[in-house]
C-alpha cells in the first residue's frame, strides 16, 4: 500500500537502504496487478535520465582533484551563504555588537564545530567537537574582536564578572533521518540553565539558536534581548559573526512559519505563529559601540 501510494504521489526516485529486494518485488507486482501503471514508471525513469543527461553523467569527464574542495574560494562562498542565511528575530539594542567591549559567550554548542554541522555531517548522524576543519562561533568572534582577550567563555555562564552583553549559543543534538524526531521541539534544562545564568550577570542577553528547524521560544523570549536563528551554519561560522558585528547587514528572513505553542507543529489551518513567513530584521552595515 505505502509503495503504490508513494509512486503514484509522484516520488520518481525512493531510498530505500535495507530491504530494497522487497521494495523492487513489490513495485513490480503493483505493475503487473495494474495498481501503479506503467506510464507512471516511464514518467519517473525519464526525469531520471533527463537530470543526469542535464549533469553530464552520459559523458566522458575529467574528476575534480579532490584537493580542490574545500579550498578558500569554497570556504568563502559559504561563509557567505552563512550570513546571508541568519535572521535576526529580535533585536532590541544588542546588535551590532562592539569590537571593542568585553563580551561574554556562553554554552558548549559556541565552542563545538560539529554542533554547527548537525547531521549527515563527515558520519551519518555527525557529531560534537573538531569533526573537520572550521571556525567554530567562539573563534569567528575573538577573531573579529580588536582583542581576543575581549571575549570571555563560560560554558556554563556561572562566572562572577559582570558583562554589558552575554551571547548565549544553544544547538539542537546533530542527528539525522529519524534520530532526530521529537514529540517537542522546546529547549532542554540545560539550555534554560545557561541563560539564566547568563541573564544573571549582563545587562543584555542575545541567544544564537543552532538548530535544523524551528524551536516554541514564546514563554522565553520576552527574557531574552535579542534573538537570531542561526540554522546550521556548517564550518564557517565567521559568517555569524560578519553580521552580530555589523561588517554585514543581517538580511536573512524566515522561510516558513515560526510555532508559537507545541500544538502548532501541526500548522493546520488554525495554527498561530510567534513569527511568520518572510520574518527577519534587517540591520545596517555600520557598526556602533554600544553605550
Amino acid at each position: 500500500t505505502c509503495v503504490v501510494q508513494s509512486i503514484n504521489a509522484g516520488i520518481d526516485m525512493v531510498m530505500v537502504p535495507f530491504k530494497y529486494e522487497r521494495f523492487m518485488e513489490t513495485l513490480t507486482k503493483a505493475v503487473e496487478n495494474g495498481d501503479v501503471s506503467i506510464e507512471r514508471i516511464d514518467d519517473a525513469v525519464s526525469r531520471i535520465l533527463h537530470a543526469k543527461h542535464a549533469l553530464g553523467l552520459f559523458e566522458e569527464q575529467e574528476l575534480p582533484e579532490l584537493s580542490v574542495v574545500g579550498c578558500r574560494e569554497h570556504r568563502e562562498l559559504a561563509r557567505e551563504a552563512v550570513r546571508k542565511s541568519q535572521v535576526l528575530l529580535k533585536n532590541d539594542n544588542v546588535f551590532p555588537l562592539s569590537k571593542t567591549q568585553c563580551l561574554l559567550v556562553a554554552g558548549g554548542a559556541a565552542n563545538d564545530l560539529g554542533a554547527q554541522c548537525g547531521g549527515w555531517s563527515i558520519s551519518w548522524m555527525g557529531g560534537h567537537g573538531n569533526i573537520t576543519q572550521g571556525t567554530n562561533l567562539l573563534q569567528a568572534f575573538q577573531a573579529t574582536v580588536e582583542d581576543p582577550d575581549l571575549v570571555w567563555y563560560s560554558e556554563d555562564a556561572d562566572v562572577s564578572e559582570r558583562f554589558e552583553v552575554g551571547i548565549v549559543v544553544i544547538a539542537e543534538e546533530p542527528a539525522a533521518e529519524g534520530m532526530g524526531d521529537r514529540f517537542e521541539l522546546k529547549l532542554t534544562q540545560a539550555h534554560l540553565e545557561v541563560i539564566a545564568n547568563a541573564r544573571k550577570v549582563c545587562n543584555k542577553i542575545a541567544v544564537l539558536l543552532l538548530s535544523g528547524r524551528p524551536y516554541v521560544v514564546t514563554e522565553q523570549l520576552p527574557e531574552w534581548d535579542a534573538f537570531v536563528a542561526c540554522w546550521l551554519p556548517g564550518t564557517e561560522g565567521q559568517g555569524v559573526a560578519d553580521v552580530v558585528f555589523g561588517d554585514f547587514p543581517f538580511t536573512g528572513k524566515l522561510s516558513y512559519h515560526w510555532p508559537l505553542t507545541q500544538a502548532d507543529l501541526k500548522l493546520t489551518s488554525e495554527s498561530q505563529h510567534l513569527f511568520t513567513l518572510g520574518d527577519g530584521i534587517t540591520t545596517e552595515k555600520t557598526p556602533v559601540a554600544l553605550v
